[in-house]
Formats: C-alpha cells, structure tokens, sequence
C-alpha cells in the first residue's frame, strides 16, 4: 500500500513523536526541568521550524510556530532540549 520511502517516513516520525512526547510529558510532570530549546535539525528545516529554531521558553509556553513542542510535520528533525531547571540560576 505504501512506497518504501513513504513507510520509512511514517515509521521515523512517529518514532521521533513519541521520542519526544514522553521527553517533554516527563519533564513536565517531573517539575524539574523549567526551560526547553527548540532544535531545528536535518536536512532542509521548513519555515516554522526556523523560526522556532534556538528558541527558549518555559515548559509548554508556545514557540513562535504556535506549537509548544516538536514535531511540526511529517519528516520533522527537531528536537527539544532541557535547558532550565528547578532551583538553578535560570
């Protein structure tokens, strides 16, 4: 039903989706991590992942995109990154 390619990106993405889901919902529920950095990567990032790129913000705030987490498309790179944490000098 579906091409090689077509399979490998969905099987990729909702690898990454998950990846990342459980990243961001522990951190969240932990309280411990305050910050997250968007991380643009791969290939040729769209438009709304560059302009999320580098970006901080405390947990769940939203990116510039609109969204408060990756992944923003199908074959999204990002990624996110603790960057703040409870009880440091933020």
């Amino acid at each position: 039903i579906f091409s090689d390619a077509r399979a490998e990106m969905i099987a990729r993405t909702e690898v990454a989706a998950a990846r990342i889901g459980s990243h961001f919902d522990s951190w969240n529920k932990s309280g411990l991590v305050t910050k997250v950095k968007w991380l643009a990567l791969g290939p040729d990032p769209c438009p709304d992942c560059e302009g999320n790129d580098g970006e901080v913000r405390e947990i769940g705030e939203k990116f510039p995109s609109g969204a408060t987490r990756p992944l923003e498309h199908p074959n999204c790179y990002c990624i996110l990154t603790a960057v703040g944490f409870k009880g440091s000098d933020e």
